[in-house]
């Protein structure tokens, strides 16, 4: 059997993958704004996701990442809808 993998979608503007790729080449500009806001710097992605270990700034940046809280909205808000109807 001869299968190929799928190509996947990307959103935004397609790039082609590189043997060797950094997260800056995925990165969108609404990446680069909820960065700002969490005044987390975007100089590490250039270098290699192993170089980000040694990097003092990049284990400040993990912890303020690990400490947000994710809500689903849409997930809530159903979940209220639901309750109001019953």
């Amino acid at each position: 059997m001869n299968s190929k993998p799928a190509e996947g979608k990307m959103r935004g503007e397609p790039i082609a993958l590189k043997e060797v790729s950094c997260l800056g080449d995925f990165a969108t500009q609404q990446t680069m704004t909820l960065l700002s806001c969490l005044k987390i710097s975007d100089s590490r992605f250039p270098l290699p996701s192993e170089k980000w270990i040694e990097n003092e700034k990049s284990k400040q940046d993990r912890e303020t990442i690990r400490q947000l809280s994710v809500v689903n909205d849409v997930a809530e808000r159903g979940m209220k809808l639901f309750k109001e109807l019953n």
